[in-house]
């Protein structure tokens, strides 16, 4: 995710990272809650 942000010619993949990010964590999030239940 940092190189997302340090390399320029990555800044149009810096939103799609941003979504994959919050996908993979609502996913593990829902998979503990799941885990505990």
């Amino acid at each position: 995710m940092y190189a997302v942000r340090a390399v320029p010619s990555m800044h149009k993949y810096r939103a799609l990272s941003n979504v994959f990010v919050l996908v993979m964590g609502l996913i593990a999030l829902s998979a503990l809650i799941y885990g505990l239940m």
